[in-house]
């Protein structure tokens, strides 16, 4: 056994243990787990401290709005939760807990700042959203899974705003409308594109586009995403898997050659552009159960929102669509016929004018 002592001074000096006085016995300490993975993994409800490489019990459990208030160390975060629903999250930065800049600097998302009555513990920007949706959703933030735990922090250009000459200086950003953002190969002229080693001009259809997709055909790629309930589960330093996923769409449609063609207006292709339009598709259903022989579920966008429910070149759109798909998680079975239907009906409701097709199914099985 880890903890063979019979009584508590013993006990306690060992670091792996802890005296449980109800039993009363020695016993393992909760989260005693020396990886981030096998932490991570946990089911007690652990998370990685990798400023100290320990883990530890995950703190403010609470599922009850109250019993979270009446903690002191904790506070509810009306936008942690899935589709706004709520949780309880530790305080971060309380001046009255990290009275000096050592303890308030050891938190990542605090910041020893100069007030009205000298210095104190402050939140750094984008802190303040403490789940990764409302994270997401700010201009300037980014949900930062290179620090565990993972916490909102201030994207990598947006740390150069209002300072134009170091933004101008560093090869992953550029200056627009007063603010540092992250560098588009979409929007680089000619000349621009081709001194830029990430991008590649496609001069055949004349844009620009990143270098991995300088070869693409004209396509069009429809996402069937799973939106069972084991997709709600952790995944790596996310807390919610389904909403990573979006957060990853999100990210990664920015990234495509889009064709600019809007779905939302009707059927209007624009053949062999070298360009992408995507839709999105999410299944779940019930699964069977002995006679039951269970439910398929699937669902697109409606009517009026994004793109309804069609392939879209439009960012703007694609994005509603991802929106939408997240606002609406189903959190049921998987089953994926209808949902393979649905975008068999999707490829189909668009002449593909010889554009390839590609399904892409994103599960975790």
């Amino acid at each position: 056994t880890i903890c063979p002592y019979n009584d508590e001074t013993t006990c306690e000096a060992d670091p792996q243990c802890d005296w449980d006085a109800s039993k009363p016995d020695c016993v393992e300490r909760p989260c005693n787990r020396p990886t981030e993975d096998e932490c991570e993994a946990d089911v007690q409800g652990c998370e990685w401290i990798a400023a100290t490489s320990t883990c530890v019990e995950t703190p403010c459990k609470h599922t009850v709005q109250a019993d979270c208030a009446s903690d002191k160390l904790c506070e509810w975060d009306d936008c942690a939760g899935v589709a706004g629903g709520g949780a309880c999250q530790k305080k971060s930065c309380d001046p009255t807990v990290f009275t000096d800049e050592v303890s308030c600097t050891k938190d990542t998302r605090c910041q020893w700042v100069s007030g009205v009555t000298g210095f104190t513990c402050a939140q750094e920007p984008c802190a303040i959203h403490s789940g990764e949706r409302c994270c997401n959703a700010e201009g300037d933030c980014h949900w930062d899974i290179s620090v565990s735990p993972a916490q909102c922090s201030v994207k990598y250009c947006a740390k150069m705003n209002g300072d134009q000459p170091k933004c101008d200086s560093d090869s992953q950003c550029v200056y627009e409308n007063m603010k540092c953002v992250e560098k588009e190969c979409g929007k680089l002229a000619e000349c621009e594109c081709r001194k830029d080693t990430d991008c590649f001009w496609n001069g055949d259809k004349s844009f620009c586009t990143p270098f991995q997709y300088g070869q693409c055909p004209t396509l069009d790629l429809v996402l069937l995403i799973d939106g069972s309930g084991s997709m709600s589960q952790s995944f790596g330093r996310h807390p919610h898997g389904f909403d990573a996923m979006m957060e990853m769409l999100r990210d990664w449609v920015t990234t495509l050659p889009l064709s600019g063609e809007k779905g939302s207006v009707g059927v209007n292709s624009q053949a062999n552009t070298g360009k992408v339009r995507v839709g999105i598709v999410q299944f779940s259903g019930q699964n069977a159960r002995g006679a039951d022989p269970g439910r398929a579920d699937a669902q697109a966008t409606p009517a009026g929102v994004g793109s309804s429910g069609s392939l879209t070149g439009d960012l703007v759109e694609l994005n509603s669509d991802i929106d939408w798909q997240e606002d609406n998680y189903y959190g049921g079975g998987t089953m994926i016929s209808k949902g393979l239907n649905d975008v068999a009906e999707m490829f189909h409701a668009s002449p593909n004018d010889g554009r390839q097709r590609v399904l892409i199914i994103i599960t975790d099985g």
